[in-house]
């Protein structure tokens, strides 16, 4: 999703409410302002009404909002909505500007005109992402006529979905249509910065589209693309074009404006700056150095402006987005941090398409696939044009076989944002649905493209791919290539084994089997099928927690005795009083009995807030035992998780601290009964 900035203003009844300033204004005859002095609570109270104005919202919603993870009184709420009151009603013949009605809560009732930027003068600066979508020429017949009226409809409306944009309307754009026009006059007369102008003809058997970006303020062309439409294949999308263009004006104004607030504000830039920065990090593809950027950028935003959405769902978005796999440690942390900065943006603007698809992503990325559907469902029906809501609504279609369908969905995301950065991920996934419905070229080509999307993906990922092209070439008779290719997924990921290859959960046994075909595929290709339990990769033992976490281990891990399988199996058979830890997150199959404490095998050191927590959850699991048995259990012997678990224990006083190093992969192995982990939170 785009997170873009909010309007920096808003005016209402001769008040000002400049958001970048975080005042409050009146406005005298001549339009100059005078502040009014309102504490900071009680202008995040009438911000939030503001944003909200004509609903009512409940005295939950506000204190969670404006006093959030704090514990206050319900009277500081009433003596904060009677000072604003006090302010807004004063003179007020009749009525007040906030309602409040029993059980429903409060409701902001006066109208309210939502501005872009007021400057240090008083006056209304031009917007910054401010644009006017002039009628498209044609030259030619109906078809041409016809093709120019929609694209120009649909993108006006299109474009004016990018919260922080200003869209001239459609009816006002249209009386400039077909005229001689000074493009810096019109910029001032209708308030813009931008024009976009284009025009349709007929080529051949194709229709064509050009379409260019114009500045009103020095009237330079700031863009131009070009786009065919073959009429002879009876291709008429005229949807698929516009997400094209708006997409691709989208991106190139944000360079710009994010490029000009770098110029204009390089000390002291405001939230919007932030945003814009942000933002255009987001239109890159993805990899470890641009997300610690995003995430600082968004963290900086958040805190100039603690109450803007756009800040809260880019930060959250992130931060999930930072967590490459189930096996990361820090995943919880982030998760836990994205699911709060949620909830404030949802109390802010709950039915706003950014937040909806947070949500949406959090649930997905945290494999809670019953929500999953309901929230994508929902989102769908608010917001149809929101890629990402049919694309993890596909991915719940192939979990459930039904792989035909999830590609359509598929295909449906990928056109609603062709030029997406993150659309290698994508493919990455039709590649995989296609080798379950046994399209085995077809899947090479997809995955293929995953890999040339994004060059500076992490070697995990690349390896990944590189690992399933061996499957597709293997399952295809391509033997040789697929050797050649599962040695390059090898060289980028020396730890993947054939048994450790699913980007989602197993615990449906319908995905279980279509995985395990690709996983016959890996190992036709070469690939491994698991680690060696009672490898010793000559790596001397040390009482480090390991932040790398996936790399081959040391046999052995002080204060604490290394268990194999059969060891595992007899204390379980055994039935003596005991606890199996696994660091892993649910849903996942382990051993029978098995606590998950997600994230609980994280790096650092053995003093960090981490270690406080797992104090705390322990002494509640364990009853205050330090002589009762635990055993950490990760994926397998390339895994420090369970290790570093086995440490933070050890530290903690607990005498009998038992590190299963084969971990679950083992436990398969060596055919063991599995059940579905059952996690608690810590």
């Amino acid at each position: 999703m785009d997170a873009l900035a909010e309007p920096r203003a808003c005016s209402f009844d001769g008040f000002l409410l400049d958001l970048e300033g975080r005042a409050l204004c009146r406005l005298n005859a001549n339009g100059e302002r005078i502040a009014v002095p309102i504490g900071s609570r009680a202008f995040e109270i009438l911000r939030l009404l503001i944003d909200r104005s004509g609903e009512f919202v409940s005295k939950r919603e506000i204190m969670e909002a404006v006093w959030p993870n704090t514990s206050v009184e319900e009277s500081n709420l009433w003596v904060q909505m009677a000072a604003l009151r006090r302010v807004l009603d004063s003179g007020r013949a009749h009525g007040g500007t906030i309602q409040m009605v029993p059980r429903k809560g409060y409701r902001f009732v006066l109208p309210v005109t939502r501005l872009q930027h007021v400057d240090a003068d008083n006056a209304l600066a031009l917007p910054r992402l401010s644009v006017v979508v002039l009628p498209f020429d044609s030259r030619g017949g109906s078809v041409e006529d016809d093709m120019a009226d929609a694209i120009t409809e649909d993108l006006t409306v299109d474009l004016s979905r990018f919260t922080g944009f200003m869209v001239v309307d459609r009816n006002t754009a249209s009386t400039y249509g077909g005229r001689s026009l000074d493009i810096k006059h019109l910029g001032a007369e209708l308030g813009v910065r931008y024009v976009v102008e284009g025009r349709v003809r007929a080529v051949g058997t194709a229709l064509r589209i050009n379409v260019q970006l114009i500045s009103t303020e020095t009237g330079m062309h700031l863009w131009a693309d070009r786009f065919d439409i073959d009429r002879a294949a009876g291709d008429y999308a005229v949807d698929d074009v516009v997400q094209v263009i708006r997409h691709a004006l989208n991106g190139r104004l944000l360079n710009i404006e994010s490029a000009r607030s770098a110029l204009e504000r390089p000390v002291n830039p405001d939230a919007t700056d932030v945003l814009l920065q942000a933002r255009t990090l987001g239109a890159l593809p993805p990899n470890p150095q641009i997300l610690a950027q995003r995430i600082a950028l968004y963290e900086r935003a958040v805190e100039l402006d603690p109450c803007s959405v756009r800040a809260l769902v880019g930060l959250a978005e992130a931060l999930i987005d930072s967590v490459p796999s189930s096996d990361e440690p820090s995943a919880p942390v982030k998760f836990l941090r994205a699911d709060e900065l949620a909830r404030r943006a949802e109390l802010l603007r709950p039915n706003d398409a950014y937040v909806m698809w947070i949500r949406l992503y959090l649930l997905a990325r945290q494999w809670r696939w019953a929500e999953v559907i309901p929230a994508a469902q929902r989102a769908i029906e608010t917001h149809p044009k929101m890629p990402g809501a049919h694309f993890w609504l596909g991915i719940c279609l192939m979990r459930d076989g039904k792989v035909a369908d999830a590609i359509v969905k598929f295909e449906q995301a990928l056109r609603l944002y062709i030029r997406s950065p993150n659309n290698g991920s994508r493919y990455h996934t039709m590649g995989e649905a296609l080798i379950f419905l046994e399209k085995y070229e077809e899947a090479i080509s997809w995955l293929q493209r995953s890999l040339a999307a994004n060059p500076s993906q992490g070697p995990n990922t690349r390896g990944n791919i590189h690992a399933v092209i061996a499957a597709a070439q293997a399952l295809a008779g391509q033997h040789k290539k697929a050797r050649l290719s599962a040695a390059e997924a090898i060289r980028f990921r020396p730890t993947l084994t054939a048994l450790g290859y699913s980007r989602f959960d197993l615990t449906n046994p319908t995905y279980a089997a279509q995985v395990s075909r690709l996983r016959d595929g890996l190992r036709l290709a070469g690939i491994r099928d698991h680690a060696d339990e009672d490898a010793d990769f000559g790596v001397l033992s040390d009482d480090s927690l390991h932040t790398d976490c996936e790399a081959p281990t040391p046999t052995t891990v002080p204060g604490a005795s290394t268990i194999r399988t059969a060891d595992l199996a007899l204390l379980l058979d055994q039935r003596r009083p005991m606890l199996v830890l696994d660091t892993g997150r649910a849903p996942i199959m382990s051993i029978p009995g098995a606590i998950g404490l997600w994230g609980a095998g994280i790096g650092g050191n053995l003093s960090d807030e981490f270690q406080d927590r797992l104090r705390l959850k322990m002494h509640q699991l364990t009853h205050g035992d330090h002589d009762l048995p635990l055993v950490t259990v990760a994926w397998n012997a390339e895994r420090y998780q369970g290790r570093n678990l086995a440490l933070r224990l050890v530290a903690l006083g607990y005498a009998h601290v038992y590190w299963y190093r084969g971990g679950r992969e083992a436990w398969v192995v060596n055919g063991h009964t599995q059940a579905e982990l059952t996690q608690q939170e810590w």
